[in-house]
């Protein structure tokens, strides 16, 4: 859906107060890659055609806030035409939370692995990357909340036809707020029994 709402964005058409709304949900959960969108929401800022609603207006001032660029949002929501002690209120409101991070270190068979998928979800994929060559992940820019951590690794290296997989060291939960904004996993080591 993203995809299609920078294609619309690109292509001239102005974006209805609709796909702004669902660019703010789709951009709410997107972790790894939020530099990227914002980035994309800041490109449609500049672009007059967003002023044509104050639905629109309203959404795109929700993004930012999203974002925890409350400067960026009030500007939106003066758009509107919010009333000066709505926007003190805004003002007064905690910033949410968008900074978070987990990291770790992926062995399979005590041995380092490059190019594990490594991901965390809440329900569904949120953040997703690849251990480095030392077998290294680090997962940011992720909003508060409780995540699950998922690995998978190539047919190469951990055969279908596997009689036993043992992980250690593996959380049942991972837990990111502003009291604990970084998880560092240490080493997660995956046996593998043939």
């Amino acid at each position: 859906m993203v995809e299609w709402l920078y294609k619309v964005a690109k292509s001239g058409s102005p974006l209805s107060p609709f796909a702004v709304q669902h660019l703010r949900g789709t951009l709410q959960e997107l972790t790894s890659k939020s530099p990227q969108w914002l980035k994309f929401l800041d490109d449609i800022a500049k672009d007059e055609r967003s002023y044509f609603d104050l639905g629109a207006c309203m959404q795109m001032g929700n993004a930012y806030w999203s974002f925890a660029r409350r400067e960026d949002a009030l500007d939106w929501y003066k758009k509107v035409g919010l009333s000066q002690q709505r926007l003190e209120e805004i003002e007064l409101k905690p910033l949410p939370f968008v900074n978070g991070s987990i990291e770790g270190k992926i062995l399979i068979n005590d041995k380092t692995v490059p190019g594990i998928k490594v991901g965390v979800h809440k329900g569904i994929v949120r953040a997703s990357t690849e251990t480095d060559s030392e077998g290294v992940f680090r997962l940011e820019h992720l909003i508060e909340g409780e995540y699950r951590l998922a690995i998978m690794a190539d047919e190469k290296l951990i055969p279908s036809d596997v009689k036993k997989i043992k992980v250690i060291n593996v959380p049942d939960k991972i837990t990111l707020d502003a009291q604990n904004p970084a998880v560092d996993l240490g080493e997660i080591n995956i046996i593998v029994n043939k």
